[in-house]
Formats: structure tokens, C-alpha cells, sequence
């Protein structure tokens, strides 16, 4: 008999096999890596975008309202407010401007902006008699474009006394015109002196403005978060998450032309409250906000220091260092930026009344 040859696989080249499979594997799994890290660094760049566009489009959509209703000839109908809002005093006659930049230093600036959402805010009608007390009703000449429901915002005649914002509740023909009154709901507390520090009595031939939808809000970073504030019911809302810093600054003119003249930050003579006169300087504001990608990124050498963004992002020519080292591993991700001027329409084209 003759020996039968066996088939197989020599463990030689079983060895071979194992080793070429291996390294074939190794390469794969680095491509797949590379391909993996880029995707994140993608991904976390559209995000920082994407929240960035977010923001920057938000603040512009109020701040490009702001004085709607309220400002007549480039001047406020006021410079303080009163409101009351579901049984709480939210503003005691804090100061008001159409749009006011808190400055923050080196950390993020606040933007504030006021408006009417009603065009109609622009033709007030005037009282024809002095209110005995705060709590009485106010008497227009012409119920005009207002009736039952409607948010009202009183202003005194030389702008001295804060303004109030107020809820019609009915109006009746009284004299020669009418009596508007406000009973107490969440926008009226039932006693106005007892709510607000200084509750006027307006005198004859104030205005008395149209207001609803009304708006006064506050845009600030907090916690990596853009949040607004809105600052008559003193609640607040994340609009985008991981803004780290919000820039702004004034361009005014000379109070006359609307030329920008100059590009000034919210101190010094700059800082709240604002006169009518800075107020009417007031042509544009241009603001900054940095945002991040939401994941550290791994450092180019293991193990070593974190280097995706080596210099801090920079704003516009002559405009504020956007310093980020209150994180101490902000050159750990990557940052997008967001260059945006708002014209501030309603303080460059009102009317007087």
C-alpha cells in the first residue's frame, strides 16, 4: 500500500496568514480613524456654525426693532419703566433704552433691545385730563386704534416719570372723550401705588401708545449658553448651546446725520443708563459671537497639551480682544465666528410726534 498524501494548511503559513490579515486590519482600522476623526472635526464645525448663525440672527431680529412704538424723532417716550406682571413688580422703574450694550470686560457683553409689535404704537393719542390718582382712568381724547385688551404703554408729557405698561380692560364714552380703565389682571396690579415706587398720576397731554406684543429683552452668555431674558415676566430661555462669548459695540454718529462716526463699547459715557442725547447718537450696533464645537478635540501628540485652536479667534479691525483663557482648555476645540451690523432703523428714520 501506498501512503495517502494529507491536504492542509502548514502552520508556516497559517502564520504568514494570520500576520498579513492582521496588518491588513491595522491599516484599515487607521483609515477608518482618520476618516472618523475628520468627520467629528466636521461635524463640530457645522455645529459651532450652526449656533453661531443661530444667535447672531436672533439678536438681529430684535435688535433691528428696537425702538418700534416708542422713539419719535430719535427720542424714547421715556427713559424708566413700571410693569407688573402675574402678581409680581418685574420692573420698578428700571431704566429702558431701544437697544443698551452692558459691557463685560474681557468676559461677554449683554444686548438689550425694546420695541412695540405694533406699528400702531407710533401714533399715540393724548389724554385730556390729569389722573387724581395712579389707579384712576385714563381719559383720551379718541379711543383712536385702542379698545378692551389691548397693552398700553403711558408716557408723561416731558418724558420725566417712567412710563407704564398697562392692560386696557374697557373703555366707555366719558365727557368728551373717552375713559380707558384698567382693572386688575396680570398686567394691572390692583393698587398701583403699592406695587411701583413712583405709580404717576399722568398729567393732561400725555401719550398713551399702542403696545401689544410688546418686547424688552436681553440677550447674555451663561454657562456656555446663549440665553435671552425676556424682562417683563424676569424669565429666560437657551436659545444655542455652546456660544462662549458675545461682543458688541455701538456705531454712533453726531446725533444729527446718519453717518457712523465712530464705533464705541457700552462704557464710560457709553455705559447705562443712556441719556436722550446718546441715545439719539445711536445708528448701529455690530456684535461678535464666538461659538464652539461641542467636543474637546484629541491634541496632534498624544498626551500632549491641546492645540485645535492655537490663537484666540479675533473680532472685526480695532474691535475688542475676544479672550476665551477663563476656560482653561479653550485651545481644546474649535471656534466659529460670527461678524454681524445691525442699522437701527426706527431710531435713524422716526418721526416726531
Amino acid at each position: 500500500m501506498t501512503a495517502r498524501k494529507q491536504a492542509g494548511i502548514a502552520i508556516v503559513e497559517m502564520m504568514v496568514g494570520l500576520m498579513v490579515g492582521t496588518l491588513v486590519t491595522l491599516a484599515a482600522w487607521g483609515t477608518v480613524m482618520f476618516y472618523e476623526a475628520n468627520r467629528r472635526t466636521g461635524i463640530g464645525g457645522n455645529s459651532a456654525l450652526e449656533n453661531g448663525l443661530a444667535s447672531a440672527l436672533a439678536i438681529q431680529r430684535d435688535v433691528k426693532s428696537a425702538g418700534l412704538g416708542f422713539v419719535f424723532g430719535g427720542v424714547p417716550a421715556c427713559s424708566k419703566l413700571n410693569v407688573y406682571y402675574n402678581g409680581v413688580t418685574t420692573s420698578n422703574g428700571l431704566d429702558i433704552a431701544p437697544v443698551v450694550i452692558i459691557d463685560g470686560g474681557a468676559a461677554s457683553d449683554q444686548v438689550s433691545a425694546a420695541f412695540s409689535g405694533s406699528i400702531l404704537g407710533g401714533a399715540p393719542v393724548r389724554t385730556i385730563a390729569a389722573m387724581g390718582d395712579p389707579s384712576d382712568p385714563i381719559r383720551v381724547n379718541t379711543t383712536g386704534n385702542l379698545s378692551a385688551g389691548n397693552l398700553l404703554l403711558v408716557a408723561s408729557p416731558n418724558a420725566a416719570d417712567p412710563c407704564t405698561l398697562m392692560q386696557a380692560t374697557n373703555a366707555s364714552p366719558a365727557g368728551f372723550g373717552t375713559d380707558i380703565a384698567r382693572a386688575a389682571n396680570e398686567w394691572n396690579p390692583g393698587d398701583p401705588g403699592a406695587a411701583f415706587t413712583n405709580a404717576p398720576a399722568y398729567a393732561a397731554n400725555s401719550n398713551v401708545m399702542r403696545a401689544d406684543g410688546f418686547t424688552w429683552v436681553t440677550y447674555r452668555v451663561t454657562n456656555s449658553n446663549l440665553e435671552v431674558v425676556n424682562n417683563l415676566t424676569n424669565t429666560s430661555d437657551v436659545l444655542a448651546e455652546n456660544v462662549v462669548l458675545l461682543k458688541a459695540q455701538y456705531g454712533t454718529s453726531n446725533g444729527v446725520t446718519p453717518q457712523i462716526e465712530q464705533w464705541v463699547a457700552g462704557t464710560d459715557a457709553w455705559a447705562p443708563p443712556l441719556d436722550a442725547a446718546h441715545v439719539a447718537a445711536i445708528r448701529a450696533i455690530r456684535i461678535a459671537v464666538v461659538a464652539r464645537s461641542a467636543h474637546r478635540e484629541r491634541p496632534k501628540v498624544a498626551g500632549g497639551a491641546c492645540d485645535a485652536t492655537p490663537a484666540a479667534p479675533t473680532a472685526w479691525a480695532g474691535g475688542p480682544a475676544l479672550d476665551l483663557s477663563a476656560d482653561p482648555d479653550w485651545q481644546c476645540y474649535r471656534y466659529k465666528t460670527l461678524l454681524l451690523t445691525i442699522p437701527l432703523k426706527n431710531l435713524i428714520f422716526g418721526g416726531s410726534i
